[in-house]
Formats: C-alpha cells, structure tokens, sequence
C-alpha cells in the first residue's frame, strides 16, 4: 500500500478510507485501512482536545455517570479504541480511585504515543497502553472486569458480530459501548455511515454473540449530528472462569513472556515488539521466533 499517496489525500482534505478502500476495489474497511487512515491522523485529535476541552469534559462527563453503576472496587478497566486518549484523560478524573489496573489499546501506534503525553498533561493516573486489534485482544478469556469504547467499532461495519464476541470473551462483568446507532439515525446520517462503512445493527451482534443488552441510552448533544452517539450496556454470557490481565498472544492466547525486550508466546513462536514503552500485540507484529528463549550457543 502507498502510504505516502494515502498521506497525499489526508493533507488535502480528502477521505483516506474511501480512497483506500476504492484502491483496494473492496466495499468494507479492513484493519490494515484502519490502522493507516487512523495513524495519519495522529496529532490531530489531541489538538482538538485543547481547543474544545469544555464539549469534551461534557461528553466525558455523561460517560461517567453512565458507567459508574457498574464500577466496584479493583475493578481491572479496559479502554478499547482509546485513540489518544483524549476522552480518557477527561473521564479518568471522574472514576473512583479505588479502581484497579487500567487498560487501554488502539490499532495505531502512532496515537498511542501522542496518547500516554495527553495522559502525563492532563496528570492522570497510570494507564497501561497497547496497539492492538480489537477483533484479536491480547488478552485472555474473562480477564477484564469493565470494556468501554468510544466510536472504536464505528468503521467496523461488517464485523459487528466479531468485534462484540472478543469483547464479551474477554469481559467478565460488564461492557459498555458509545458507539453510533445506524438504527436511529436519520436518513442522511445512515447513508453517511453506509459510506463510510460503520458498524449497523449492534443490538443484533450483542444478541448474536450471547450478551444481554441491559440499555441503550442516548447521549446529549452529539459532536455530528450525522452520527449520534448511543450507550450500549451490556452483560456478557455468565462465566465461572477468570484470568489474569497479563498480556496474552493474539494467536495462540497463552500468557506472554518477556524475553530480551520482546513478549514471546511458547505456543505459537511468536515475539512481539515493544516500541517506547508500547507493545505492539497485533497479528500482523509478531515475529516468528521459535528459539528466543532456547540455547543458542554453538558448541566449541
């Protein structure tokens, strides 16, 4: 892929995604369109952060009071499509400090980074980043007590069902989802999200994937009109099963060890980098490297 072409069409003004999708001759995005289209943008959500604080907080503040029903004590909290973490600085302030482990991933690098700074000025707590696709979590079944996203399925569309049954398998009390509702938008904002391939249908997934849809709530004052933003609570399939949240392969789902500043899982070979304090725990990252952690000295 030309990602200095898709860089060209970026800079001026154009819609990375439909032009990589018309590159590609394919009708969906697929995670690879994500990652570049989302990575180019790198920088731009932080900016717009400082300058519209006030709509943010706003926003965050909503967020909050809808997920604080389902917040206890050492709850492990996992934030999927942070982006750069514009929206979880924000909402961060608003949690209980008796929260435990905070978990937050994106697919692009490059927004991670920008990311862990908007977190370090705005003062907020430890959070541990990782790149990661959502459809494949670098996390074990039933590890994370609390997911929430914020429009991270949005450009899914197509993979409704696959997004909700990774997050579901990996969350063992509740999972709640602010992405846009295509079933309540008006005409014209269906038919932007038709072309720009977002997600439809969700409360379909969540029942198709075994959740209980326990609400679907509103929010106020939508940043677009065109996509209105809506409050998907949802309760996983019952489990008596739980993990650890320590990072797992995203193919095999065995518990990763760290071995000369990679994370290598046994099961499958594979070694995973970590780039300025971030693992990069997608698929398409790992190393095949079958005797990292062998004997590799040649007899004199």
């Amino acid at each position: 892929m030309d990602i200095r072409r898709a860089k060209e069409v970026y800079e001026s003004g154009g819609n990375v995604t439909d032009y990589l999708k018309q590159a590609r001759g394919q009708s969906r995005n697929d995670t690879e369109i994500i990652e570049i289209a989302y990575d180019l943008q790198a920088g731009s959500y932080s900016s717009a952060a400082l300058k519209n604080a006030d709509r943010l907080q706003s926003y965050a503040d909503q967020v909050a009071a809808i997920l604080s029903p389902y917040l206890r004590d050492g709850d492990v909290f996992l934030d999927i499509g942070t982006g750069e973490c514009t929206t979880l600085a924000h909402l961060e302030r608003r949690l209980p400090s008796s929260l435990g482990r905070m978990l937050a991933c994106d697919i692009s690098w490059s927004r991670l980074c920008y990311g862990r700074a908007f977190l370090d000025h705005a003062g907020c707590r430890p959070v541990d980043l990782f790149a990661a696709d959502l459809l494949h979590l670098p996390l074990q079944a039933k590890s994370v007590d609390i997911v929430w996203s914020s429009h991270a399925l949005e450009p899914n569309g197509g993979n409704e069902l696959a997004a909700i049954e990774e997050i579901l398998r990996v969350c063992r009390s509740c999972a709640v989802l602010f992405e846009p509702s295509y079933e309540k938008n008006s005409p014209d904002g269906r038919a932007r999200m038709d072309r720009l391939g977002y997600v439809k249908d969700l409360p379909g997934a969540i029942a198709a994937a075994g959740g209980d849809l326990l609400a679907c709530i509103p929010i106020r004052e939508p940043q677009n009109p065109l996509n209105p933003t809506h409050a998907y609570v949802i309760r996983p399939p019952a489990s008596d099963s739980a993990n650890t949240a320590a990072w797992a392969c995203p193919v095999a789902n065995d518990r990763l060890s760290e071995i000369d500043g990679f994370l290598y899982s046994r099961e499958s070979g594979l070694a995973y980098p970590v780039l300025k304090g971030v693992p990069i725990l997608r698929k398409s990252a790992g190393v095949l490297a079958t005797v990292l952690d062998a004997n590799t000295t040649i007899p004199a």
